[in-house]
């Protein structure tokens, strides 16, 4: 329990002692290429929970914000997926579904949002699985219709 849960109780314990979090980056540390001495000596932590890592960033209000959002993939997600009709674009979106729908609770114990290129990958086929119910309403209106022929017209 503790494994998974102490990273976000020291991101938490970042926040109270910062209302307004340390700001974006804290969590993710300096490059090793930056030679200035000004950002070397910048404080960072590290932080492995996705609402530990925004509540030390971004603070209490950017943890609300974020678990908001966390919350309304995972369920969104899930209900776009489950609102397609049965078919081959609803069996390949079924990993899409389950990536956001999962969203909320792998934040817990890791930031699913730091780490490249899964981050690229989660937020491309989130967008595909959010873009699916507008093409399969326009691959319906791309049909040819065809106007019944009356003999004698």
């Amino acid at each position: 329990f503790w494994k998974w849960f102490t990273p976000m109780t020291q991101g938490l314990r970042v926040a109270l002692q910062h209302p307004f979090g340390m700001g974006i980056g804290y969590t993710a540390g300096i490059p090793r290429f930056i030679a200035s001495r000004a950002l070397r000596d910048l404080p960072t932590a590290s932080i492995d929970s996705g609402y530990g890592s925004a509540a030390a960033e971004l603070g209490l209000v950017g943890l609300a914000l974020f678990a908001y959002f966390a919350v309304k993939v995972g369920v969104e997600g899930f209900r776009t997926w489950s609102r397609l009709p049965a078919g081959r674009l609803r069996d390949l979106l079924l990993g899409p579904a389950l990536l956001a729908a999962t969203y909320p609770l792998v934040s817990v114990i890791a930031p699913p949002q730091a780490s490249l290129p899964n981050s690229i990958y989660f937020w491309l086929l989130i967008g595909m699985l959010m873009k699916a119910p507008a093409l399969e309403r326009q691959l319906d209106a791309n049909q040819v219709l065809r106007p019944k022929v009356h003999p004698g017209q």
